[in-house]
């Protein structure tokens, strides 16, 4: 395969299935990008680079790219390789936004009946940015008044339901494969902008958004729909949001599912939550180990994993051998962590 350098002197080469990024067996790679960025030229940055590598464009076409060098890439990288400007990314047929390796497993193929959306809602929360916050919630199939049913809190919902839609089709793949008792899910919107002051331990929002979780949210659901047991469930800084959750109520929350936890400042409060856990309960923590973000954060990781284990808490805890801190990442990571939460359950 060709090389943007020698495609800058052929430019016949670039035909219509060619597709970036492009591997080559020297250690470099050809990233592309086809259309009209408007103001600002391409940059493109990899998980792996400290800085954006601006991108060339060939002369009388609508081409950007160039050639660039890589690490040493497991056979199961998952990282990402975005390119954008000063507007935001910038999305291109000709580009995707993942290196996948070889050995990667196939994401999960949704199957069986779908869930139900039962409420869509905003509810008032005091101290949150606006002032309110969408919550919406899902009813496994033959949901039955009176029954119990084991319930998931998941942070980030524009995330897992709008634009990564990663739920409720896992959790309905799961219960049908056996993998998982049916699942009613609660889905709560971020603050956008305001994100990490909520989600973020030391946050400026950060507590009055616990406290909307546990003193709002929780007891709405409940008031509709009582649990057997409730988890939470988030990635990255929903995932710290998540289990300041859990940690910080353990009357309420039994514990559940994270995937690449970065606390940035507020790790220690994290940890301090984690030393006061009374024990008992269920934490299955996901982490990779490719990228500089999730190099950097894995000691976190693992600090939480052996401070719930002192505390008494079962805890299982998978590195991720290749996998950058992205989505594709998180969409291969979620259902192993829930398979592993819910096997005692399924029994």
């Amino acid at each position: 395969m060709f090389t943007f350098a020698q495609l800058k002197g052929h430019p016949e080469l670039l035909t219509p299935d060619v597709r970036s990024p492009i591997m080559h067996a020297d250690g470099t790679m050809t990233v592309l990008w086809e259309g009209d960025p408007g103001p600002g030229a391409p940059s493109c940055l990899a998980e792996w680079w400290e800085q954006p590598q601006p991108l060339e464009q060939i002369s009388g076409t609508r081409i950007w790219g160039g050639d660039f060098p890589t690490p040493d890439l497991p056979r199961t990288v998952c990282a990402s390789v975005g390119i954008g400007n000063e507007r935001g990314p910038l999305l291109s047929p000709r580009h995707s936004r993942y290196l996948l390796g070889p050995d990667l497993p196939t994401p999960l193929t949704p199957e069986g009946k779908p869930s139900t959306r039962a409420v869509d809602t905003v509810l008032p929360a005091r101290g949150l940015a606006g002032g309110e916050r969408r919550v919406r919630i899902f009813l496994p199939p033959g949901y039955q008044d009176g029954q119990r049913y084991h319930t998931l809190y998941l942070t980030d919902g524009q995330m897992e339901l709008d634009t990564e839609k990663r739920f409720p089709a896992i959790a309905d793949t799961l219960r049908h494969q056996g993998a998982a008792p049916p699942l009613l899910l609660v889905v709560m919107d971020n603050g956008g902008t305001a994100r990490p002051d909520e989600y973020l331990a030391g946050g400026s929002r950060n507590l009055a958004a616990r406290r909307w979780v546990w003193e709002t949210v929780v007891p709405y659901v409940e008031a509709r729909y009582p649990a057997a047991q409730r988890w939470t469930v988030g990635g990255s800084n929903g995932a710290s949001m998540a289990l300041q959750l859990a940690l910080g109520r353990p009357d309420l929350f039994s514990g559940g599912a994270y995937f690449s936890p970065w606390h940035r400042n507020g790790l220690d409060a994290v940890l301090s939550l984690a030393d006061e856990w009374p024990g008992g309960g269920r934490f299955a923590i996901s982490h990779g180990n490719f990228g500089l973000g999730e190099r950097k954060n894995a000691p976190g990781a693992y600090a939480l994993f052996e401070r719930l284990g002192a505390s008494g808490a079962t805890v299982h805890f998978i590195e991720k051998d290749g996998y950058g801190h992205n989505f594709h990442a998180w969409q291969l990571a979620v259902p192993e962590l829930l398979r592993w939460l819910f096997e005692e359950v399924i029994q």
